[in-house]
């Protein structure tokens, strides 16, 4: 259902067999990425199943609202958000949960201003895999779990990170990232909580609930420097005890 005044397009799960589905709607609300749009996946008729061959829901215009009503919960999915190698900012996805092979949200170059709020992933690989010198992300009450990395972000700046709750085999993995603000998350990490390495430099860790089952809540290896690590709380197996944060 297309909104003409709104540049809105509602779809419901009988009208969604791919991921290609869903782009065509992008198409439609953007009118090819030539103005804003919103497309609502509407959760009433149930699940958003893929069966078809195309299971990674690509991001490929700036100025694009993305939001999940009524529990609106895509299954059988690839990567469930794929950014696609293009200039992208302004872009919010909201109240959907990925239920996924592969990563929930997949970026390899830089986009800005992109707001993940709300949302729930549940993956086969790093829920959150970020690399490009993006900027301005906000990645705000969701809900994260995977048998990989939760957060794994590699050169990007000016991030916040808050209210989340993840769980992995380490929770937030930043390499040559700054300014970031990262607080109060509940993390749980099998090997890390928070893992600052390479360069990492001027970030924030913050007020975070963290507990892990191996080595520590929080490590900063050696190159890392002024980072502000602060009023975090550490919780680890009752069989060890638990050195907080480790490293400089």
């Amino acid at each position: 259902v297309l909104d003409s005044e709104q540049h809105t397009v509602t779809l419901t799960a009988s009208q969604v067999h791919s991921a290609y589905e869903i782009e065509d709607a992008i198409i439609r609300a953007t009118e090819r990425g030539s103005r804003p749009g919103i497309v609502i996946l509407d959760g009433r008729d149930g699940s958003f199943v893929y069966t078809g061959d195309d299971r990674s829901l690509n991001i490929f215009v700036s100025n694009l609202t993305l939001v999940g009503v009524n529990q609106a919960k895509i299954e059988k999915c690839g990567d469930g958000l794929f950014f696609d190698d293009f200039p992208l900012q302004n872009i919010r996805v909201e109240g959907i949960e990925f239920v996924c092979t592969g990563h929930g949200v997949w970026t390899g170059s830089a986009f800005n201003k992109v707001t993940l709020r709300n949302n729930i992933f549940r993956t086969g690989l790093v829920a959150i895999n970020m690399g490009g010198e993006s900027r301005d992300w906000l990645i705000e009450q969701n809900l994260i779990v995977t048998y990989a990395n939760g957060i794994e972000i590699t050169g990007a700046n000016k991030i916040v990170i808050t209210n989340n709750y993840i769980s992995g085999w380490v929770g937030i993995l930043l390499r040559h990232c700054s300014e970031f603000q990262i607080s109060k998350n509940i993390i749980q990490g099998n090997l890390w909580g928070v893992q600052l390495v390479q360069d990492s430099s001027k970030n924030w860790v913050q007020k975070n609930l963290v507990h892990y089952e191996r080595y520590s809540g929080i490590i900063l290896v050696e190159g890392v420097k002024e980072n502000q690590i602060l009023s975090n709380t550490v919780s680890c197996p009752p069989c060890r005890p638990c050195p907080g944060h480790r490293g400089r």
